[in-house]
C-alpha cells in the first residue's frame, strides 16, 4: 500500500499493467517512450546475475518473442518510438559476447535478426536501438579485457530491412574506462578510467569508441548515435576527477550535438542528502531535492547542456550506404525478397535494401556494399 499511496489506482495491478499505465501517462503528456530490455531477471544489474546477455537466463527464442509481444502491445501508440534491444551486453563467468562470429553469443547477429523481425512482424515505425558490447575478457591485469562499445561497427555494421531505422547507442561513466570495468577491489585493474584521461585523451577515446559512427559521413556504418546512459555521483560527489570528467563529457556532447539520456533522472534515497546519482529525488520524509535547489555542483554543466544550440529544422537528404554481410547464412533480405519464395533456403546470400543497388563486392570477408546514390 505504501508503494502506491500516491497512485491508489495501481493497487492490485500486475507489473505489466503498471507498465501500461506508465507508458500511457508519459505519452499522454507529450513525451516519447523507448522500450528498453534492461534486465531479464528481477535483479539489479550489472554483475554475474543472469542478465549478462539477451540469452543468459533464457533462450534467444524467448527473448525475441517477448520483444514482439511488447512491441505489438503498444503499436497503436505512436509516441512509443523505439526499441532498445538489450542493456550492456557483457561477459558472463565463462563466455564473451562477440560481434559477428555467428554463434549463440553473437550480439551483432542476434540484434540484426530481432530488429528485422520487429520491423517486419510487429511495427515498421519503430527505431531499432542497438547498444555496443559493454565488456569482454577477464578484468585482471595481464589478461585481455575491455569495453568494445561501438568500435566493431567500423568493420561490421547492421543493415536492417528498412534503411533509416537503425540507431546505435553507448553508455559512458567516468568511473569506467576503455579497459576498466569500473570495479573497485575485486575485478579492479590498473587501466585508466575515463575520468583519469586528459580532456584531449578523453575526446580521442570517445570518438574512437562511439561518436565516429555519426561523425563520419558516407560510410557503411554511418548512423545516429544515442548516448543512452551517462551520469556522475550526484550532488555529494567530491572527487575532483569525477567532477572534471562530467564537465568534459558534457562539453563533448555539446560539441558533437549528440543525443543523450542521463542516468537516472529520478531516484529515491533515505536521508536528507543520500548518495544517489539522480537529478531529482525525494528523501524519506517526502522532501524533494532537485538539481536547482542551490547546492548541486552539476547544475551549471547541466544547464549548459540542455540550453546548447543544436541542429534544428529540415535535414537535407543524404546518401544511404549499406553493408551486406552474409557471413553465416541467409542474413539480409529486402522487403521485396521477403515477399517471394526462398529460392535457396539456408544458403549464404544477401540482398540490398529496397531502393538501393549493389555497388561492390569484396572477396575478403565475403561482403558487399549497397547504396542509393545515383550514377
Amino acid at each position: 500500500d505504501g508503494a502506491v499511496a500516491a497512485n491508489p489506482s495501481l493497487r492490485g495491478k500486475t507489473p505489466l499493467q503498471v507498465y501500461d499505465v506508465v507508458v500511457r501517462e508519459l505519452t499522454a503528456a507529450g513525451l516519447a517512450v523507448i522500450l528498453n530490455n534492461h534486465t531479464n531477471t528481477t535483479r539489479w544489474c550489472c554483475g554475474l546475475d543472469g542478465n549478462e546477455r539477451w540469452n543468459a537466463s533464457q533462450s534467444t527464442e524467448t527473448w525475441e518473442n517477448d520483444w514482439l509481444f511488447m512491441v505489438r502491445r503498444y503499436k497503436d501508440n505512436k509516441r512509443v518510438v523505439g526499441a532498445d534491444l538489450y542493456n550492456e551486453v557483457r561477459r558472463d563467468l565463462w563466455d564473451d559476447p562477440n560481434w559477428g562470429l555467428g554463434d549463440k553469443h553473437d550480439w551483432f547477429a542476434a540484434s540484426q535478426r530481432l530488429g528485422d523481425r520487429i520491423l517486419t512482424e510487429a511495427n515498421p515505425d519503430l527505431l531499432i536501438i542497438v547498444e555496443g558490447i559493454n565488456w569482454t575478457g577477464l578484468p585482471v591485469d595481464g589478461f585481455p579485457h575491455g569495453r568494445p562499445t561501438l568500435e566493431s561497427v567500423r568493420h561490421l555494421s547492421h543493415t536492417l530491412v528498412d534503411s533509416g531505422k537503425l540507431v546505435y547507442s553507448a553508455h559512458f561513466y567516468g568511473y569506467t574506462g576503455p579497459n576498466h570495468s569500473g570495479a573497485t577491489g575485486l575485478g579492479e585493474t590498473s587501466d585508466p578510467r575515463y575520468q583519469d584521461l586528459t580532456p584531449a585523451e578523453l575526446v580521442d577515446v570517445l570518438n574512437r569508441q562511439a561518436f565516429y559512427v555519426a561523425a563520419e559521413q558516407d560510410r557503411h556504418f554511418t548512423a545516429p548515435v544515442w548516448i543512452s546512459e551517462f551520469g556522475v555521483g550526484g550532488r555529494e560527489e567530491t572527487s575532483a576527477r569525477a567532477r572534471a570528467w562530467f564537465e568534459n563529457f558534457v562539453d563533448h556532447l555539446i560539441r558533437t550535438d549528440a543525443d543523450f539520456a542521463y542516468w537516472p533522472l529520478v531516484g529515491w534515497h533515505e536521508g536528507r542528502r543520500g548518495n544517489g546519482w539522480a537529478l531529482l529525488h525525494w528523501d524519506a520524509s517526502g522532501h524533494r531535492m532537485g538539481l536547482y535547489d542551490g547546492d548541486d555542483w552539476r547544475a551549471a554543466a547541466w544547464t549548459r547542456l540542455i540550453r546548447a544550440t543544436g541542429r534544428t529544422g529540415p535535414v537535407a537528404p543524404v546518401a544511404h550506404w549499406s553493408m551486406l554481410s552474409p557471413d553465416h547464412g541467409d542474413f539480409i533480405a529486402s522487403r521485396r525478397m521477403r515477399a517471394l519464395p526462398d529460392w535457396d533456403p539456408g544458403a549464404r546470400k544477401a540482398v540490398c535494401p529496397d531502393g538501393q543497388r549493389l555497388l561492390g563486392l569484396a572477396h575478403t570477408g565475403n561482403r558487399g556494399l549497397c547504396s542509393d546514390v545515383t550514377t
